[in-house]
């Protein structure tokens, strides 16, 4: 048993085991890379060398489009100042109302994520503004 008050762990949204499904492989292990690099605000800045060393690549090339795929999903966000990038990860909110705004989460998919919102006594995420429909 590892004792999670000790130094060396980082909190991961529980919530994002309802979000895997609208995520690769790749896209997981990515997200989850930049989580364990973020700092308290969601922070960070890892080389893309740093990433592909980390990750086991092959080059950048297998990471590139990972971190597109995630950006576009909302699940991050990217910025860069000079030669360093910025890598901004979000509440995972912002990705679930995002892919509910592009129709990829089902109003089921909405239940089951609001549903552990509730058992995590955590207000729900966004609804479809035409879920009558």
């Amino acid at each position: 048993m590892f004792d999670t008050g000790e130094k060396g762990f980082v909190p991961v949204p529980i919530i994002l085991r309802k979000l895997f499904r609208f995520l690769s492989t790749p896209e997981t292990r990515v997200l989850l890379y930049l989580y364990l690099r973020a700092s308290r605000y969601g922070i960070c800045y890892p080389s893309i060398e740093e990433i592909v060393h980390e990750l086991g690549l092959a080059s950048k090339k297998n990471l590139l489009p990972h971190i597109a795929g995630l950006e576009e999903k909302k699940f991050i966000s990217i910025r860069t100042n000079g030669s360093r990038t910025f890598y901004l990860v979000h509440d995972p909110r912002v990705a679930i109302n995002h892919l509910l705004a592009e129709r990829r989460i089902t109003n089921e998919d909405l239940f089951e994520i609001n549903d552990l919102y509730a058992d995590l006594n955590q207000s729900p995420a966004g609804k479809r503004e035409d879920a009558s429909r």
